[in-house]
């Protein structure tokens, strides 16, 4: 929009509105009993596609030292399984993709941590905003600078990070739990003023009226 406006565009006809994103009313909370983790671990979790699949997460995990911690997948790629495989990664549990919104909603309720990262950072991500749907803290990994709208998105709420070393160091900092507590609060709230689907939808119907 900055761009736009820089180029000529006309300010006052420009309006940000964010991706419309349902979130059901309800769906199971399985699944950490579906995949045996225990009610009392400390879950990061992602879910990605294969094309834009980043290690940088799932790195960051690796350099933790608690076995009490776990990292979950829904999707990724062939490298993420080889790496855990190479490195002896312990404390992974791999998910096939789905387009399931109940099997999704399940696996973001069981963890703790939205741990985001992409190659090439992200757009306006739907995964984000399903995850502060669910309270959960996010952190994330600015990527190769291609898309930013993720800084956006985490802007305020969440942890952008830059390295490994300071993804990790974000992970271990959400463990402590007056900062957890802060940063769940701090994503509901954005999501409930920005991202909520009633209000996103209200944006697109007054623009259309408008227009």
């Amino acid at each position: 929009a900055d761009r736009w406006i820089a180029n000529g565009g006309d300010a006052s006809r420009a309006e940000v509105i964010p991706p419309l994103v349902p979130v059901p009313d309800t769906w199971t909370r399985t699944f950490r009993e579906k995949n045996r983790i225990p009610a009392d671990a400390f879950v990061y979790g992602l879910h990605q596609g294969k094309g834009v699949a980043s290690l940088v997460s799932l790195q960051a995990f690796a350099s933790l030292n608690n076995s009490n911690c776990y990292f979950a997948l829904l999707g990724g790629s062939d490298a993420h399984r080889q790496y855990c495989k190479d490195n002896n990664i312990q404390n992974v549990v791999f998910l096939d993709a789905t387009s399931s919104v109940n099997d999704i909603h399940d696996f973001l309720d069981g963890i703790d941590v939205y741990a985001h990262c992409r190659i090439d950072g992200e757009v306006a991500s739907a995964c984000i905003i399903e995850a502060m749907a669910h309270g959960k803290p996010i952190i994330s990994f600015i990527g190769d600078g291609t898309n930013l709208g993720h800084v956006e998105q985490v802007e305020d709420c969440g942890k952008m990070t830059h390295s490994v070393e300071e993804y990790a160091e974000e992970m271990t900092k959400l463990k402590q739990k007056d900062y957890y507590e802060e940063m769940s609060a701090r994503v509901k709230n954005k999501y409930y003023t920005v991202y909520d689907y009633r209000l996103v939808e209200k944006k697109l119907l007054n623009l259309t009226e408008r227009n």
